[in-house]
């Protein structure tokens, strides 16, 4: 029955939840979060939300880590020069948080740091606001990242700063 009810959500709501929480003033205020916090540190970051997973993952069981890795991938945040950017990924539909972070970060910054990250932003989901968790979470992302990497020269841009929503 649970699985019935995740698919209905994923499919029915997905476009619907990413529409709704995710406008296009919320975009272009994460994008500009994205690049002062870029210019802070000498990491990437790479930020996705998604409404809902497509029906034929969904039927194959992926959760929304599996879908993170995936995305790690295709947007190729692993593909950084110095193997130092972050993805940043959310399931509306599921309401989870999922943070990827390339070798080079996962070398210095233990992966409890990441969960605890992702647990706070999950409980902006309760209450709506998911331009707020967003922002906050990019704002602590930024804060580690800054402890851990600080900028090296001009920093070159190798991802889009600009939130990909699916």
């Amino acid at each position: 029955m649970v699985a019935i009810l995740r698919f209905i959500r994923h499919l029915l709501l997905g476009d619907y939840l990413a529409w709704r929480h995710v406008s296009a003033s919320t975009i272009k205020h994460l994008e500009s979060e994205i690049s002062k916090s870029e210019a802070r540190h000498a990491c990437q970051i790479c930020c996705v939300v998604e409404g809902g997973l497509h029906g034929v993952d969904l039927l194959r069981g992926m959760l929304p880590r599996d879908r993170a890795l995936e995305l790690f991938a295709t947007q190729r945040v692993w593909d950084t020069q110095d193997n130092i950017g972050v993805l940043l990924y959310v399931c509306l539909a599921d309401r989870d948080v999922e943070i990827v972070v390339d070798r080079g970060v996962q070398a210095r910054v233990p992966q409890s740091v990441w969960e605890n990250i992702g647990r706070q932003m999950e409980m902006h989901f309760g209450s709506g606001d998911m331009r707020r968790g967003l922002h906050r979470a990019i704002e602590q992302i930024s804060r580690v990242l800054e402890q851990y990497f600080p900028p090296t020269g001009s920093p070159e841009d190798e991802l889009p700063n600009r939130p990909l929503v699916l």
